[in-house]
């Protein structure tokens, strides 16, 4: 068709046409997009039943909204981080974090409140907003017991005059501090120390009493045992299964000697012998002694703590003939041996001798 020289219609027989010289022109509009907020909210709960033995917390991510994508979120407890998933189209996730410190020391047993919690946002929340509401939780402690056990053994070979007991503690489990122990033998004080880390401890106590009396020699069994637990065990039972023990007792001989004296000037019509008895150790009580001369019985005496006793002999015999004047030796010569104890110990053992 022919260009038309003006904005005029050309009119033809049947049909008129226009011709516009103006562009139309198509247009589009931003609308403002409205920041909204979205919480993720961190929560934790911790289950019923639990203790230092085995304990569980249930950490939880709720979004307000769900996400597009899966979101992942981590935080840190007890210095280890955990992760929880929250899933595309879901508004939680949930992970577990259990807690495991089995011992036998008095302690706080806490599960720390989360810190360094982050998230993902793959899904272009407009504002993810982080809101860490999970909190501390303290774990039950279980009281388990140790046993701090006292047990002695005496050493071979010893006797009275030298012998010794080795005294041992063992702990059931290692405390982490020195710990010292006590406990008294025949009276004295002895003391035990176990090193941190360490089971055992031991110290040795010496017997010695020599003596020349039959008696018993005893290491008395422990008392006052008792310990310092500077190392704070949940329950520190001190067990004491140390025992008392015999010494032996070593055969010392003490020889009591009877002797016996002619006073000078002495003559048939009046002559005097003064007999002794002479112990190498002084008894603990009185002694008495007996022989027999010219078919008298004589006795003498040594009082406790003294080393001899006397008594005299008088001989009395006048005539006027030639004869034999004699004093006989003194024959059946005993001693009493009383075997009364002294104090804290026994008895004297004599072997009587005349010369």
């Amino acid at each position: 068709m022919p260009r038309p020289t003006s904005a005029a219609a050309t009119t033809a027989a049947t049909k008129t046409w226009y011709w516009s010289t103006t562009p139309r022109q198509q247009r589009h509009h931003e609308v403002d997009d409205t920041i909204d907020t979205v919480n993720a909210t961190l929560t934790s709960s911790l289950a019923a039943g639990g203790n230092e033995d085995g304990a569980t917390v249930t950490y939880t991510v709720t979004l307000d909204n769900a996400p597009t994508t899966e979101e992942t979120f981590t935080f840190d407890v007890n210095g280890e981080q955990q992760t929880i998933t929250v899933a595309a189209n879901e508004l939680t996730g949930s992970t577990n974090f259990t807690f495991n410190d089995p011992d036998v020391f008095l302690d706080d047993n806490v599960i720390s409140a989360p810190t360094n919690f982050s998230g993902s946002d793959n899904s272009g929340y407009e504002d993810l907003v982080l809101v860490n509401n999970a909190t501390s939780h303290e774990v039950d402690d279980t009281i388990d017991t140790v046993n701090a056990t006292l047990t002695s053994s005496l050493v071979a070979g010893g006797n009275e005059d030298g012998a010794t007991v080795t005294y041992t503690v063992t702990l059931d489990n290692a405390p982490t501090t020195e710990e010292t122990f006590t406990f008294d033998v025949n009276g004295e004080q002895q003391t035990i120390t176990v090193a941190a880390n360490e089971l055992t401890g031991s110290t040795n106590f010496t017997f010695n009493d020599p003596d020349v009396f039959l008696d018993d020699n005893v290491i008395s069994a422990p008392t006052n045992f008792s310990g310092s637990d500077n190392s704070g065990y949940e329950d520190l039972v001190l067990v004491n299964n140390a025992t008392s023990h015999e010494v032996d007792d070593t055969i010392d001989t003490v020889n009591a000697t009877l002797t016996s004296s002619l006073a000078a000037g002495g003559n048939e019509d009046g002559a005097t012998v003064t007999y002794t008895v002479t112990l190498d150790n002084a008894p603990t009580t009185e002694e008495t002694f007996t022989f027999d001369v010219n078919g008298e019985q004589q006795t003498i005496t040594v009082a406790a703590n003294e080393l001899t006793g006397s008594t005299n002999f008088t001989f009395n015999d006048p005539d006027v003939f030639l004869d034999d004047n004699v004093i006989s030796a003194p024959t059946n010569f005993s001693g009493s041996d009383n075997r009364l104890r002294r104090p804290g110990t026994g008895q004297q053992r004599h072997v009587p001798r005349s010369r």
